[in-house]
């Protein structure tokens, strides 16, 4: 779920900690195969982590990924990351924060994606 008291915030990603997306409250531990199949749940609904658009979150978070996922093990997480690698620096310098979207206007609701999906904060 999305607080509306939040104001639009890069979320920081590192690979030796959980990621906290404060906009989207919702954890993801990179570092782990649960952390990453729990983000493979959120994306097969979804292209981006915001909205409609890509944004400095999905930069964030490909960047805290590290290395491409294991298409066999993670086919979502492995297509969002060639797609979101796909675009050049200076396309990427232009995405904004995250909870305004380039074309959505607002945030879209992460779809529930089972069990475990997303570990609300």
């Amino acid at each position: 779920r999305r607080s509306s008291s939040h104001a639009p915030a890069i979320p920081t990603f590192t690979r030796a900690s959980s990621v906290t997306m404060p906009i989207l409250n919702l954890t993801f531990d990179l570092a782990t195969p649960a952390g990453l199949a729990d983000l493979e749940a959120v994306l097969a609904s979804r292209s981006y982590l915001v909205g409609f658009a890509p944004s400095k979150a999905d930069l964030t978070a490909v960047e805290a990924i590290g290395a491409a996922p294991d298409k066999a093990t993670y086919p979502n997480l492995a297509r969002y990351f060639t797609h979101i690698k796909s675009f050049k620096a200076a396309q990427t310098k232009k995405w904004v924060a995250g909870v305004t979207g380039a074309t959505s206007g607002a945030a879209a609701p992460v779809a529930a994606a089972g069990a475990g999906a997303a570990k609300a904060a």
